[in-house]
């Protein structure tokens, strides 16, 4: 499930019981150079909170390292050139400044979380 403030946060969530671990791939993480994990937040739900920058972006979700999965709740899903689907997401171009609010994260420090990570179990 995929929802968007007018801010340009998008907030991804799943609900996986017996997942592990829900990484987010797509055109604005670079698909494998940069996944983002979804925080675990209970009750079999996964979600995570990201500013995106404007334009038509496809994404998948990648479950326990093994099985990708698109979001049909998202902005519609297309067969990509491998032949498996993919979600359509469109942020549309920001018009004002938003108000200061808690900060999301970012595509770039969630990027660099998850390297930090990888680097450390290394």
């Amino acid at each position: 499930m995929v929802t968007q403030t007018d801010d340009g946060v998008v907030q991804f969530r799943m609900h996986l019981p017996g997942a592990t671990r829900v990484e987010l791939l797509g055109t604005f993480t670079g698909w494998h150079d940069g996944p983002i994990d979804l925080d675990r937040v209970g009750g079999g739900w996964f979600e995570l909170n990201l500013e995106i920058e404007p334009g038509d972006h496809e994404f998948q979700y990648l479950i326990d390292s093994r099985s990708w999965l698109a979001d049909y709740a998202a902005g519609g899903v297309r067969l990509n050139r491998f032949g498996t689907w993919v979600s359509l997401l469109h942020i549309p171009a920001r018009t004002a400044q938003p108000a200061p609010k808690e900060e999301p994260a970012t595509i770039a420090t969630r990027m660099t979380k998850a390297r930090a990570t990888k680097k450390q179990a290394a």
